[in-house]
């Protein structure tokens, strides 16, 4: 096996993965979306997920009179009801409730959408770039996105860091796949034949 022959079986890899990585994040962005859609539905028809609200806290308490603790029950209810549960139902209505959110903060969500799904279609039109060895500086600025996804790593839950490296590793290897020399002239021979 030649060089170029090399040369054109890694640019058709790469060109395979960008597809790959590409209908992963669009898999992965339906899934996210479908999750924030069904919670913000939920919460707003008053699903509280098992957490205790003023109207499903339902203590019937019987005092005789040699042990008087009503004082205590009422008070453990009113501290039941004043407590977090309720802020986190609140802080999920903030965070997964479309409907309630100011009209700005919705622009700005569906602006990231836009912008998330818009970097989606460049890695398609990429991969194929780079299968067809065309628009070299395209796929270049491409990767280097890529590769900015590494300050998306840095988040606390574990799925979201693999899924981000996953363009970080991409990127690299991109970038170091068209700066060889052999790729470049690839590239030229390929202009030159048009």
């Amino acid at each position: 096996m030649t060089s170029q022959e090399k040369d054109i079986r890694q640019l058709n890899l790469l060109g395979k993965l960008h597809y790959a990585l590409g209908s992963l994040a669009i898999l992965v962005t339906c899934f996210g979306l479908i999750v924030s859609i069904s919670l913000g539905i939920m919460i707003s028809k008053g699903a509280t997920f098992g957490v205790a609200t003023q109207d499903t806290i339902n203590i019937e308490t019987t005092v005789s009179e040699e042990n008087i603790v009503h004082n205590d029950i009422e008070e453990d209810v009113a501290s039941l009801n004043k407590s977090e549960p309720k802020d986190i139902v609140a802080l999920l209505k903030l965070a997964f409730l479309p409907v309630s959110l100011p009209v700005g903060v919705m622009v700005i969500l569906a602006f990231f959408i836009l912008l998330w799904l818009g970097l989606i279609i460049c890695l398609f039109i990429s991969g194929r770039k780079l299968r067809q060895r065309k628009g070299r500086m395209f796929s270049m600025a491409i990767a280097v996105i890529e590769c900015v996804m590494i300050f998306r790593v840095f988040t606390f839950a574990i799925p979201v860091q693999l899924f981000y490296a996953l363009f970080v590793v991409l990127g690299i290897f991109t970038l170091i796949t068209l700066n060889k020399n052999s790729i470049k002239e690839l590239y030229k021979k390929n202009l030159c034949n048009l």
